[in-house]
């Protein structure tokens, strides 16, 4: 953002402010934007993608504990995750 960048940060529940109320300390501030996302919605998320030239996706947790692998396959960080793929 320094450098002039604008930054879009998605939260999928933006009322969470503790989330990512720390962005809010950065400097040049006017260079970023958060916004509610919910990755699962493939037009919520390509309307959230227009304009970008670099795309981090850094939000996905992971379970150690998978019952049941093919039940797994519709949940709805991996489907996010598939959507930003």
């Amino acid at each position: 953002m320094s450098e002039g960048y604008k930054v879009k940060v998605s939260a999928t529940d933006i009322s969470k402010k503790e989330k990512y109320e720390h962005l809010k300390q950065l400097p040049n501030l006017k260079n970023l934007e958060i916004i509610a996302l919910n990755v699962g919605n493939k037009s919520q998320l390509e309307d959230f993608l227009k304009g970008c030239n670099v795309v981090v996706h850094g939000g996905t947790p992971f379970k150690l504990d998978v019952q049941d692998p093919k039940a797994e396959l519709f949940n709805p960080t991996i489907k996010g995750t598939e959507n930003f793929l």
